[in-house]
Formats: C-alpha cells, sequence, structure tokens
C-alpha cells in the first residue's frame, strides 16, 4: 500500500515527521518527488523507522540529479525519469513527475504547499486517488475547502486535524 506526499518545499512540521514515522509502523510506502521539504521530511522519517520510502526526481540520473543540488537521503529508493525523456526543461520534467507521482499510490496525503502542490492536486483530479489533507499547516493546504467549495471537485478528501488521523483514515478506507 503507497501513499504520495505532496506539500511545500519548504518548512517543517512536526506532524509531517510523525506521519513518517506511523506510515513504517503500519507499513504503508511512501512515495514522494525526491525533493526537500515537507514531503521529504515524511519520507525520511519513514525510513529511518525502517520503512520504505521512494523518491521519484525529475533527473536522469544521480549526476543530474547532484547537478541540481538534491540528494537520494531519505529514500529507500529513486527512481529517475527514463534515459529516453528528452525534454531537458527540469521545470516541464517536474510536472511530468508529477504525474507518475499520482498514478503510484493509493491516495494523497498534504502538507501545507505551494503552486506545486497545486498543480499535483490538480493532476489527482483526473486520477482522483482519495487525497488526506492536514488542516492547520498554512499553504494550499487550508485554502483548498475554499476552492472546493468554488469548483467542486472529483476526487474524494479527508481534512484531518493530525497525523495519526489521516493514517487511520488511510488504513480504514483500505481495510486494515
Amino acid at each position: 500500500m503507497k501513499i504520495v506526499v505532496i506539500g511545500s518545499k519548504k518548512g517543517e512540521c512536526p506532524e509531517a515527521e510523525k506521519f513518517g514515522r506511523l506510515a513504517a509502523k503500519y507499513k504503508v510506502t511512501i512515495i514522494y518527488g525526491g525533493g526537500a521539504g515537507l514531503p521529504k521530511q515524511v519520507a525520511k522519517a519513514c525510513f529511518a523507522a525502517g520503512g520504505q520510502s521512494i523518491g521519484y526526481p525529475p533527473a536522469l540520473n544521480k549526476r543530474e540529479l547532484e547537478e541540481h543540488k538534491w540528494t537520494e537521503d531519505g529514500s529507500s529508493k529513486t527512481i529517475y525519469m527514463p534515459e529516453c525523456f528528452t525534454i531537458y526543461d527540469w521545470s516541464i520534467r517536474l510536472k511530468f513527475r508529477n504525474v507518475i507521482l499520482m498514478q503510484q499510490a493509493d491516495a494523497v496525503a498534504l502538507f501545507a504547499g505551494g503552486w506545486g502542490t497545486l498543480t499535483e492536486f490538480g493532476i489527482n483530479q483526473s486520477i482522483q486517488k482519495p487525497v488526506f489533507v492536514l488542516s492547520g499547516t498554512n499553504g494550499f493546504a487550508d485554502e483548498l475547502p475554499k476552492l472546493e467549495e468554488k469548483l467542486g471537485g472529483k476526487a474524494p478528501v479527508e481534512y484531518c486535524s493530525s497525523s495519526n488521523e489521516m493514517i487511520v483514515g488511510y488504513l480504514t478506507l483500505y481495510g486494515r
């Protein structure tokens, strides 16, 4: 069972780290974009607690990853873009990677977030994986209820007040 974690590329959140430890405890694999921020905080906590975390950076290989000052730390596995992918614009690769992230998971965990998180959430509206949002983390997470009210949505969204509530919602949804 896999959860893709999306959220702010800056800052820290104690609940994000707790979510990572809970994922490891319940044998839930964390998938994230391989970059910095709250998703990496979750992935590192999961990995440190003995769990699986998979990073999907928009790089073709480790050399390119390091050129962009990204690291593999926090991942039990790193999956690079296919070598045949000939779009060299990093920002375009980020969008391509986001589609792959959403498709790989059973559900989405959202912490805070900005424009990139909005993009990932928008992609998920087509794929329609359930989303668990940690409320009160600022950013996109706290603006989402207003957007949902105005725009509607296809993917089910559950607003949670703690990482424990998020993981319990996920486990309940998938009968564990």
